[in-house]
């Protein structure tokens, strides 16, 4: 009676393990599951914002042919921007119309043509417009061209030229931010025909002129204003019929407000 016994014991131990081999073979041919990989989404593009700055200087040093020091006369200028996505790009379309006023003591001054003449006591007033259009190179930089149009309140000819450079943007998404500019324009003439005052004979100014602003910006609070610092300049450098090279330099103050 043994064997029968151990018989059934063998058999009932072959059906028990029946289903887990079955179960390991049903796993060792069953497929893998394919891995499951997911597209990274494309970057997410700044839609259209918009900027507007007032600056005010409470002085600044000019240095031509009128005058040459210090001149504490309320100096404004101000600003107004736009990007915007287009053609698979940032654009930045800005401008600035800027107003220097300083004092010409009455004295004798050079001529474009090369003479001298008597000028009296006059304040002097110029005004600067910058159009610039730009692309997005680099984190809120641009690089693009501008147009310079300058006209005067002293009998100074028009000056128009165009020109290029570079110009970094606030970072708005920051408490504080340094941003900036400069743009040469290397052949600024007279836009209209203009004649030397002491001897008659017909100009061609020709100046290269580089303008530049170095700044901060620091948010008000949580709002999208900015108190702004910057020292703004500007460079001639003579090139035909002009009374030669000019300097200014001043420091602002001013806000800035983004819209985004």
């Amino acid at each position: 009676m043994r064997f029968p016994l151990l018989a059934c014991c063998a058999l009932l131990t072959i059906v028990e393990g029946a289903p887990a081999v079955a179960s390991a073979q049903a796993g060792s041919s069953a497929q893998p599951a394919p891995a499951v990989t997911s597209t990274p989404a494309p970057p997410r593009r700044p839609g259209a914002d918009a900027f507007i700055q007032y600056e005010n200087a409470p002085f600044e040093y000019v240095d031509n042919f009128l005058a040459n020091g210090l001149f504490a006369y309320g100096t404004s200028s101000g600003a107004l921007g736009m990007r915007i996505p287009a053609f698979g790009q940032t654009l930045l379309f800005d401008g600035e119309f800027h107003v220097e006023t300083y004092l010409h003591t009455a004295g004798v001054v050079r001529t474009a043509g090369g003479g001298e003449v008597f000028i009296p006591s006059l304040t002097a007033h110029e005004y600067t417009q910058d159009y610039r259009a730009s692309v997005l190179v680099g984190k809120d930089i641009y690089v693009g061209t501008g147009v310079l149009y300058r006209p005067t309140i002293y009998g100074f000819p028009i000056l128009v030229g165009m020109g290029f450079g570079a110009e970094k943007l606030p970072d708005f998404s920051r408490k504080t931010s340094l941003f900036g500019r400069a743009y040469f324009y290397p052949n600024v003439n007279n836009e209209h025909p203009f004649s030397d005052t002491a001897s008659g004979r017909p100009l061609g100014f020709r100046y290269s002129i580089l303008r530049y602003q170095i700044a901060e910006a620091l948010r008000i609070g949580r709002s999208n204003g900015y108190f702004t610092a910057a020292i703004d300049g500007q460079r001639f450098w003579h090139i035909a019929d002009t009374p030669g090279n000019e300097a200014r330099i001043e420091p602002t103050i001013g806000y800035m407000l983004h819209v985004p």
